[in-house]
């Protein structure tokens, strides 16, 4: 953060510092896990937000704005604009935090959708994005998802109902469709460097870049593909792979074709409930929704806001 001081953390009551001390000797822990030294540093939370302010003066915030919205609890609610706004507001009412003193390191887009069909189906369709093949991964925060990681961006699909539904009563699926940039190159060429630039652009400038990376995955949807004579060899993600670049090209058409010649067409179905989500999620009204963009400040490793 910039021109900010950390008394507005120290001071606030909401928040309670403290640093890692080592038990037997009384002495502040200055290395991670892995031995490295690191620079020493004062932790607070609050809400699921993380307050770390170094002793070089550096401070970061990390943590999804969005679960800060639901008290630190959950982001599988509708969470728009209107609750961006609401969010920095309190943040500046709390902490004397505005949104030209934060830098963004990484962002996430993503959309929250209903899906037309079960979630679990749709991400065992999902093969690759582009050229490359998704893997499955897992974390103790999202659980298992599906992740395809680029240069300078990461594409995750997943079920976030499955995440929470220990804990509350989710009636339907949640389809997750996301982009985490690692990088800030994509935005910056649009003059979007701090949290203001971004809440000042129209966010919608965005709803291109999400349908275009859905648009890529190489989505296998076997009631388009049944009974055809590629049935076997399109539903491989290895037949894929082993493809030279025109061929894959070729046979990618071909794949479209038959699932555009659908009737549901789960991928178009998709697409059509991604592009009204992005719209209702940015319109200025009180109309909540699924539609959120995470700043994220960067430390060491990523780490989330």
């Amino acid at each position: 953060m910039v021109n900010y001081s950390a008394n507005n953390l120290l001071e606030s009551n909401l928040l309670n510092f403290g640093r890692n001390i080592n038990e037997a000797t009384g002495e502040i822990i200055n290395t991670n896990k892995k031995g490295e030294t690191i620079t020493p540093h004062q932790t607070a939370y609050y809400k699921g937000l993380t307050f770390v302010i170094y002793d070089t003066g550096s401070i970061f915030i990390s943590g999804s704005i969005h679960k800060y919205y639901y008290n630190g609890l959950h982001n599988f609610k509708d969470f728009g604009i209107h609750e961006i706004n609401h969010v920095l507001n309190d943040f500046k009412d709390n902490f004397k935090i505005t949104p030209e003193q934060c830098i963004l390191k990484n962002i996430e887009l993503g959309a929250n959708l209903i899906p037309p069909i079960k979630t679990e189906t749709i991400l065992n369709g999902c093969l690759l994005h582009k050229t490359k093949p998704f893997e499955f991964k897992y974390n103790s925060d999202e659980g298992k998802y599906l992740q395809c990681s680029h240069s300078q961006y990461w594409v995750k699909i997943y079920d976030k109902r499955k995440h929470y539904q220990k804990h509350f009563n989710i009636e339907n699926d949640i389809l997750r469709f996301e982009l985490k940039f690692n990088r800030m190159e994509y935005f910056n060429k649009k003059d979007i460097y701090t949290l203001k630039d971004l809440i000042k652009s129209n966010l919608r400038r965005f709803k291109d870049r999400l349908l275009t990376e859905w648009n890529n995955v190489l989505f296998y949807d076997k009631t388009s593909i049944n009974k055809s004579q590629k049935q076997l060899q399109y539903s491989n993600p290895y037949y894929w792979l082993e493809l030279k670049s025109q061929n894959f090209k070729y046979h990618r058409n071909e794949l479209n074709k038959l699932i555009n010649q659908n009737p549901k067409n789960i991928k178009g179905q998709i697409t059509k409930l991604l592009s009204k989500k992005i719209d209702i999620v940015n319109s200025k009204t009180n109309q909540n929704d699924t539609l959120y963009i995470l700043s994220n400040r960067i430390v060491n490793k990523p780490s989330r806001i």
